[in-house]
């Protein structure tokens, strides 16, 4: 993998993190929410993947706060 690609991956990876974090739910909430399992959000943030069509699900309102949705 090329050096530009981890680079997006990472920062990628830490918005989600940050944003979730933000809205106050956990990795396994985020993952019920976009239909993935919680090693795939734990991937994600880590960097290591990237979210592809299997999370087309994912969208800024699967990280409102539990109170808002």
């Amino acid at each position: 993998m090329d050096e530009s690609r981890t680079s997006a991956q990472q920062i990628i990876g830490a918005r989600i993190r940050e944003l979730r974090k933000a809205a106050g739910i956990s990795q396994a909430e985020l993952a019920r929410r976009v239909y993935v399992s919680r090693q795939t959000v734990g991937n994600w943030e880590a960097g290591r993947t990237l979210a592809d069509a299997q999370a087309s699900s994912f969208s800024p309102r699967s990280l409102r706060p539990r109170w808002t949705t």
